[in-house]
């Protein structure tokens, strides 16, 4: 029974008091100061036997707040129903994968990296301290740092293979008379490079893969001797006279058909220019072409008048009664100017003055010694 304890009534025993204010009192009063003044150890061993049975069932010390809904369809509330839960959990992929599996089919085209669908021990990424991530590169379980870089997980070997015998069917036989690189670049003048990268940032594309660089040997081109002079001064530093090619390096545009496409206009806008002859042009001097003109060059006139005077006061020469036109198409004449002009466009060397040593006294009619 609870103790009540009455104070202020004076004149009368501590019993009568008690009994007089209880019997005063509803029984609704009683029964609240009875729950007011009730003793700490009754509470006190509720709570202690209520934490001694959740040890022991496993259930939680919270009661979970479930999202209407959004229910579990069974509702864990035991330690052993729990693990039982954790074994019903499917497995990740790549630990029951096979390794006779056929890895075209588990990643057949392009994709972002997926670390449950790929069988390998990968890490990426790094650490700042050895107390971060207890000093190991992170792992691929969850790595945001793999989806940033490309892969080529679907270009494995089976998987080339696999294209080349699609595409085995659209195939021709290698044409005939292409066996060698020169009947190659008499069939196929013109030259193209280009260059394709792996780049890993923000964006697949390089822009070092839009550089296109277009080759052709002026020799391979249909050129008389205006258009072949008018082309060297068109392209200029473009043409090497050593390997005899021009070349074209275009890289201003954003993509390479682009590029293509522009480096194949220069071309053809050079080509055609150097055969467009304007008037002015018959009035250029030796001086004024880049190698040497035999035919625009005083030499020509002087070698002329100098054979046609020695052929009157010898009968027996064979510039004897010859027209100007008769002179040049001689062969000792052609041999001189050939050697003259080999001298002005290229060095001078000990080889080529004996050439032309050799050449003026064939056409002197001068016996060598």
């Amino acid at each position: 029974m609870a103790t009540i304890i009455v104070t202020g009534v004076k004149g009368m025993g501590c019993m009568r008091a008690a009994s007089t204010v209880v019997r005063r009192q509803s029984k609704l009063h009683i029964t609240r100061l009875s729950r007011c003044c009730s003793t700490e150890e009754t509470e006190e061993s509720e709570v202690l036997e209520q934490m001694r049975r959740m040890r022991t069932t496993g259930v939680p010390e919270f009661t979970p707040f479930v999202i209407k809904g959004k229910e579990p369809r069974t509702l864990v509330k035991s330690a052993r129903a729990w693990t039982f839960y954790e074994q019903l959990k499917h497995q990740d992929r790549h630990k029951s994968m096979s390794t006779e599996q056929d890895w075209t089919k588990v990643w057949p085209t392009e994709g972002v990296f997926k670390w449950s669908s790929v069988p390998l021990s990968l890490r990426q990424g790094a650490i700042r301290n050895e107390s971060e991530n207890e000093g190991i590169i992170p792992g691929k379980e969850g790595n945001t740092e793999l989806l940033k870089i490309p892969n080529f997980l679907h270009l494995t070997p089976p998987h080339v293979l696999k294209h080349c015998q699609a595409l085995k069917k659209f195939c021709t036989p290698w044409p005939e008379g292409l066996d060698s690189k020169e009947d190659c670049r008499l069939h196929f003048p013109v030259e193209m490079v280009t260059s394709d990268y792996c780049f890993a940032g923000p964006s697949i594309r390089d822009p070092r893969s839009r550089v296109v660089t277009v080759k052709v040997k002026l020799s391979d081109l249909e050129l008389d001797e205006h258009a072949h002079q008018k082309l060297l001064k068109l392209v200029g530093e473009r043409y090497n006279k050593e390997t005899d090619m021009i070349t074209f390096k275009t890289d201003k545009c954003p993509t390479k058909q682009q590029n293509k496409d522009y480096a194949l206009y220069l071309l053809t806008a050079v080509y055609l220019e150097a055969w467009n002859k304007m008037p002015w042009e018959d009035d250029l001097e030796a001086d004024d072409f880049i190698n040497y003109n035999w035919n625009k060059s005083k030499a020509k006139e002087r070698t002329v008048i100098t054979l046609m005077s020695i052929a009157e006061g010898n009968k027996n020469s064979v510039y004897h009664n010859e027209e100007e036109d008769g002179i040049l198409e001689k062969e000792e004449v052609k041999n001189y100017a050939e050697v003259v002009s080999k001298i002005y466009n290229n060095e001078e060397s000990v080889e080529n003055l004996n050439d032309l040593k050799q050449s003026v006294l064939s056409m002197l009619e001068m016996k060598t010694s």
